[in-house]
């Protein structure tokens, strides 16, 4: 992939992404699909989430159990708020994510762009349908404990140890679910590149040449400060973050610090740079503060995920300084 995306850039991402696409939507149909035609059926499925979660709670309940939370609860071991959260974090992240405006440079006219509104949403909105439940029918087919406590392991080894597709189909399904965890690293990697291309180099040097060549090199170290940053966290599960955990707080990071601003800007007439530059900072300081200082320390608030916070925060700040600033001018 890094490979690639060096030698490739643009043309490269986007034919890599556009294969993934269609690989990840046939894994996420099929993987649930196949998981409650294994527990047999939709009722039988539905009878194994009882029993599970009744053993956990000691009574019969399985919409609500005690607790200060309960009616926000779908299970015991999946919150209600939890998988909001978790499906916020992703689809927030792919509207505020400033890689994504790599995409308009491809696109033919403003009517190729309203078309692929509808067509992105609506493959997006039947991807989370399928995808989001599969931690949930996991628990009914029997996923041991050891790779349960892993979230990132448990539909590799649905695939790989379990075969539930069985071993070819299963190998397909596996690629397509590897491709997609991959799909977002090329277009991060040329952003992230052209940024600090852009906007960090000319600060520190009044000129500089070979362009092509610093910004293959800037995708290589933030390449290598990626995996760095992956192999700690398998490393040292003890702290609590895997692949998926990472996944989901980047999204809320990227929600909390550009959603408000990226919206308002383009739906609120008095928006201004101050306010979107205060929006950033106040949705990165609260997202951060709110997943490594409050959900540690405060278990009341621990099923709370952090991009509610962040967007509350970064929208507000956003506003603050929009109001203020607009109003000096």
């Amino acid at each position: 992939q890094l490979a690639y995306t060096t030698v490739g850039g643009y043309l490269a991402d986007v034919w890599s992404d556009s294969l993934q696409a269609v690989l990840l939507l046939a894994g996420a149909v099929v993987i649930p699909l196949t998981l409650i035609s294994h527990a047999g059926g939709w009722n039988a499925t539905w009878a194994g989430l009882q029993a599970i979660d009744a053993a956990r709670t000691g009574d019969g309940t399985f919409s609500t159990v005690s607790g200060t939370y309960s009616l926000l609860r779908v299970t015991t071991a999946a919150p209600l708020l939890l998988i909001v959260g978790i499906g916020l974090s992703g689809g927030l992240k792919l509207v505020s994510d400033p890689r994504q405006l790599t995409r308009f440079y491809g696109l033919r006219s403003a009517a190729a762009a309203r078309g692929g509104a509808w067509l992105v949403g609506g493959l997006v909105a039947v991807t989370y349908f399928f995808l989001l439940p599969i931690g949930l029918l996991a628990r009914v087919f029997g996923v041991p404990a050891e790779v349960a406590a892993r979230t990132d392991a448990i539909v590799p080894w649905l695939l790989g140890d379990a075969q539930i597709l069985g071993p070819v189909a299963g190998a397909v399904i596996l690629t397509a679910l590897l491709a997609a965890a991959m799909s977002t690293i090329d277009s991060v990697l040329l952003v992230a590149a052209g940024a600090l291309q852009r906007d960090l180099l000319p600060q520190v040097r009044a000129a500089h040449r070979d362009t092509v060549n610093s910004a293959r090199l800037i995708v290589l170290l933030c390449a290598i400060l990626s995996v760095a940053l992956a192999a700690f966290a398998r490393a040292y599960p003890s702290i609590g973050f895997g692949i998926v955990e990472l996944t989901v707080l980047a999204g809320a990071l990227y929600a909390g610090a550009f959603l408000p601003g990226l919206i308002g800007i383009l739906y609120w007439p008095r928006s201004t740079a101050t306010g979107a530059i205060a929006g950033m900072i106040a949705g990165l300081v609260s997202t951060t503060v709110w997943r490594f200082a409050v959900i540690p320390s405060v278990p009341a608030v621990a099923e709370v995920p952090e991009v509610f916070v962040g967007v509350l925060f970064g929208t507000a700040a956003f506003v603050a300084g929009s109001l203020r600033t607009h109003s000096t001018r």
